[in-house]
């Protein structure tokens, strides 16, 4: 459950506990769903394959293994329906309302000619019945050119505060200011300063900035940190007494880097927590609508590194997730603690050793220039079902080298998932004396999770392989591969003429 501080005003109230996300009491006190540890963890999702964002945020979720705390939606400003937060809220997520004034000015809000649609939206978040995030008029720092622009500070101001009015004139105190800028207009090199927009703590519940890492697909981008965007914002916001929130985040991958998008949100994971008063972090999951690709998908790596984000405890504020299903049995592990291959049949050059490990002391390692490197195990009785679990880890690699291998009675190389010496992954069908190759790459230097999952049925068995947590898609399919049950597992490679360094830890196979 949840757990928040409550903001209060005026005198003691007494508090009445109720609601999904904290409490609701007399007037006087008002939950703005700051939590009392960590950050609450949110995103935007849009890819557009499903039939409403809503359906896209819970199919990202199942992906993800838990549900986000936050939900954020973005609103016209003659926005009519409020469909998507009510199924939020029923879920026990809580929405983050980007309210746009693009198609107004703050000159006419303050001139009153706005009145009425305001009021009209302060009794629609009034009547969702408990506290939301409205993030009203953010990045209203952009340049006077940019869609997001109403007015100058001296104009913005009133408006803002006018909106903020009208809504607690109406009594929709449900709503939590969340006041959002461009964390590079905090920079002493900005031309448009932040500061200026901001319209003071009375009518401010959180302060949130919006960054990006732009490298490499925007002209004249560089590199950047979680840390370098948001450093000046956060010195500034810091003094304020607010919650801080990190709005819109996103990094694209660096096509001369493998892994490096992995390894920034891996930092980025890191980096929040040296800042203490950022309350909620906000991912932008999609598209920008200059076409940058911040998806987190755009790679395994990247996407179990968001998962270990997801994950940590830190951030994990929201519902546990439903728990697991039963586990499969397990036919065979090894997590090479014994620090040898003594749970294997056979092994031929397969080492073990502690230099590259992922959990325990010790994993094993196939190192060659030309000679097998490999282990087999035998299973306790013929099986036409089966998962086979490894991690693994390219230290360096030249040439394609055999991963897993599934063995029958009458093929001992029946199926074999391969790394070629590009990166990219590809199976052996032996029954058919075919191979198929996938555009899903490997990135090197970090541990992966492979899962392949085997059903034989003749011309109707099925091969799914899942890397870090997500299928690939043009290596899982419906194939024949006769109808001998699998008998043995082999992990590592027996093709002579290869060269590779490939470290393996937690073995596993299942079967139903």
């Amino acid at each position: 459950m949840r757990s928040f501080r409550l903001f209060l005003t005026g005198t003691l109230t007494i508090l009445v506990l109720s609601g999904p996300f904290g409490g609701t009491g007399a007037h006087a006190t008002r939950d703005i769903l700051e939590p009392e540890s960590g950050a609450l963890l949110g995103a935007w999702v849009q890819n557009g394959e499903l039939p409403s964002h809503y359906d896209e945020v819970v199919a990202f979720e199942q992906e993800l293994g838990r549900q986000l705390d936050i939900a954020h939606i973005y609103r016209p400003w003659d926005n009519l329906w409020w469909n998507e937060e009510e199924d939020h809220l029923a879920d026990g997520r809580i929405p983050l309302i980007s309210w746009t004034a693009a198609g107004t000015t703050a000159a006419e809000i303050n001139s009153g000619s706005q009145d009425g649609l305001i009021a009209e939206k302060a009794d629609a978040i009034k009547a969702l019945g408990t506290p939301v995030f409205l993030r009203f008029s953010y990045e209203m720092d952009q340049p006077p050119s940019g869609p997001r622009y109403i007015g100058p500070p001296e104009q913005f101001i009133p408006a803002w505060r006018r909106v903020h009015d009208i809504f607690v004139a109406r009594g929709a105190t449900n709503a939590v200011w969340v006041w959002c800028a461009i964390a590079w207009n905090f920079s002493p090199k900005a031309q448009i300063k932040a500061p200026d927009f901001y319209p003071g703590n009375a009518y401010v519940d959180w302060i949130a900035a919006d960054g990006y890492n732009w490298y490499p697909e925007k002209p004249g981008s560089k590199w950047k940190s979680f840390t370098e965007i948001f450093t000046y914002f956060y010195d500034w916001a810091a003094p304020k007494g607010k919650p801080i929130m990190i709005g819109e985040n996103g990094v694209q991958e660096d096509p001369a880097q493998p892994g490096r998008k992995a390894g920034w949100l891996r930092d980025t994971a890191a980096a929040m927590k040296a800042m203490p008063l950022v309350k909620s972090y906000v991912y932008f999951h999609s598209m920008s609508p200059k076409g940058y690709n911040f998806r987190l998908d755009t790679s395994g790596s990247a996407f179990g590194a968001f998962t270990d984000l997801a994950m940590d405890p830190y951030y994990n504020q929201g519902p546990p997730p439903p728990p697991p299903p039963d586990p499969l049995p397990e036919l065979f592990e090894d997590g090479f603690e014994s620090g040898d291959l003594s749970e294997w049949t056979s092994a031929e050059g397969m080492e073990v050793g502690s230099e590259e490990t992922r959990t325990g002391s010790y994993a094993a390692r196939q190192r060659s220039v030309g000679s097998a490197t490999y282990a087999v195990a035998n299973l306790d009785s013929a099986r036409t079902d089966l998962t086979y679990r490894i991690w693994f880890k390219v230290i360096s690699q030249a040439t394609t080298t055999t991963l897993i291998r599934f063995q029958s009675t009458d093929l001992p190389s029946l199926f074999s998932l391969n790394l070629r010496g590009n990166g990219d992954l590809a199976f052996w069908n032996g029954y058919t004396l075919s191979s198929t190759v996938s555009s899903t790459g490997v990135d090197p230097g970090a541990w992966h999770d492979l899962r392949v999952h085997l059903l034989i049925a003749g011309v109707a068995s099925e091969v799914t392989v899942e890397l870090d947590g997500v299928i690939v898609d043009d290596l899982s399919s419906t194939l024949s591969l006769g109808s001998q049950p699998l008998t043995s597992v082999q992990l590592g490679n027996s093709a002579l003429e290869r060269t590779y360094d490939v470290a393996f830890d937690d073995v596993s196979v299942t079967a139903p």
